[in-house]
């Protein structure tokens, strides 16, 4: 999946955790954030 506005508009201002994955769908990073939408 790409990055878009589109996806960022979707993002609910809530904490949470993300994971950054390749083309492979190998995880690359895990993250956590307190805002998911900053």
């Amino acid at each position: 999946m790409t990055f878009n506005k589109n996806l960022l508009d979707k993002m609910p201002k809530k904490c949470g955790v993300y994971i950054m994955k390749d083309f492979s769908n190998r995880v690359l990073y895990v993250g956590k954030a307190k805002n998911l939408k900053n």
